[in-house]
């Protein structure tokens, strides 16, 4: 050491950037954008579980390409809050998705299929279920995990099993009837309630027909098969 010059402890060193010769490029919210993009490509890349999980990482709980609750912003905020908590509590992802178009027939050949599809592109195809609304014929369609087969039907058993004997047919068709009558009651409530010349919305009756199969399959998937 030279005289003259203190000695530092190494307490009062400090390694920075401009120091180590090293030049600093800060990302736009652009570049933060385009790197989050690729990095989920590279997901995409590595094999298609592991796209599939990243995917539907990546999607929202609800989706309304319809477009028909537009406006609702709090009720989306709500049901998006409540998909999330249930799903951290018990691992089951319920997703809601609003499209314009039902499936063509194509599309729509095999039965199943479509939901089967989609379930699977959105991560929900083991532990979770795909609730899916088709403006142009205003039909509900559910989409039940294998995992959470048991618990959905109420006694034990595979999805295989409950497809093969009818169980998992005649449980979804009992669970939507009994969504749409309650929500419908409520939604006939709200129309005679309605002040004259203002009629209640449209995106009203579509989301507590939601809020009725949500409500339905997170009291289902929680418990315990044959409780």
């Amino acid at each position: 050491m030279k005289a003259g010059r203190r000695a530092v402890g190494p307490e009062k060193l400090r390694f920075t950037p401009r120091a180590a010769g090293i030049r600093v490029v800060r990302m736009t919210r652009t570049t933060r954008w385009a790197v989050g993009v690729m990095t989920l490509m590279l997901a995409v890349l590595l094999g298609a579980g592991g796209a599939g999980a990243a995917e539907g990482a990546a999607l929202p709980w609800i989706e309304d390409v319809s477009k028909v609750t537009a406006k609702e912003t709090a009720w989306l905020a709500g049901c998006s809050d409540k998909l999330e908590a249930f799903a951290r509590v018990t691992g089951v992802k319920v997703v809601v998705r609003l499209l314009a178009k039902s499936p063509t027939a194509d599309e729509d050949k095999v039965p199943g299929a479509f939901m089967h599809a989609l379930a699977r592109r959105l991560a929900v195809d083991e532990r979770g279920a795909l609730v899916v609304y088709f403006a142009d014929e205003k039909e509900f369609r559910v989409w039940i995990g294998d995992a959470c087969a048991a618990a959905f039907v109420g006694q034990q058993g595979t999805a295989k099993e409950f497809t093969e004997n009818g169980r998992m047919h005649e449980a979804k068709e009992a669970f939507l009837t009994a969504a749409e009558t309650g929500s419908q009651a409520v939604y006939a409530a709200a129309q005679r309630a309605a002040p004259a010349g203002k009629p209640v919305a449209e995106a009203l009756r579509v989301t507590l027909h939601v809020d009725a199969i949500v409500d339905g399959l997170i009291a289902r998937l929680g418990k315990t098969p044959g409780k």
